[in-house]
């Protein structure tokens, strides 16, 4: 028997330790049961075997978070002080292999009133980023 901690995607709780026959992935999405009803939940850790007894993983799921997204979760659970669960919340799972796909399209070219503005400063830097990327998850990120 394995255990693992999972957060419960979009509850104020900390991660809860599951139990699950087959060895599943750090990242992976299931469902679980909590106080009596099935929520999604994403395996956070494999942890041993607790002094208490635990519920079963009730389905695995094929979607699953990225590394670069836990990573994330977790800053973003630590710097504004919430769940993990409510900041995997805040991001989309991959349903595929292709987790480090993404698409670029054109960038939208300024309109007439708009050349003229200055170009250097961050907050325009920021906004040509964003609209030249069309990213999936949140891999392509970076601090500005």
């Amino acid at each position: 028997m394995n255990y693992y901690e999972i957060a419960i995607i979009s509850s104020p709780l900390q991660p809860l330790t599951y139990s699950c026959a087959n060895s599943l992935d750090i990242g992976g999405c299931v469902s679980v049961v909590l106080q009596n009803r099935t929520k999604e939940g994403v395996v956070v850790a494999k942890v041993e075997k607790p002094a208490f007894e635990t519920l079963a993983i009730t389905n695995v799921h094929e979607s699953f978070f990225s590394h670069k997204q836990l990573e994330l979760a977790k800053f973003i659970s630590y710097y504004y002080v919430c769940s993990l669960g409510d900041a995997l919340a805040l991001m989309q799972p991959y349903s595929d292999t292709s987790a480090d796909e993404f698409v670029t399209k054109t960038p939208p070219q300024p309109s007439h009133s708009q050349r003229n503005k200055p170009k250097h400063s961050t907050f325009y830097k920021t906004i040509q980023l964003l609209s030249s990327l069309e990213i999936r998850g949140v891999e392509k990120l970076r601090y500005i």
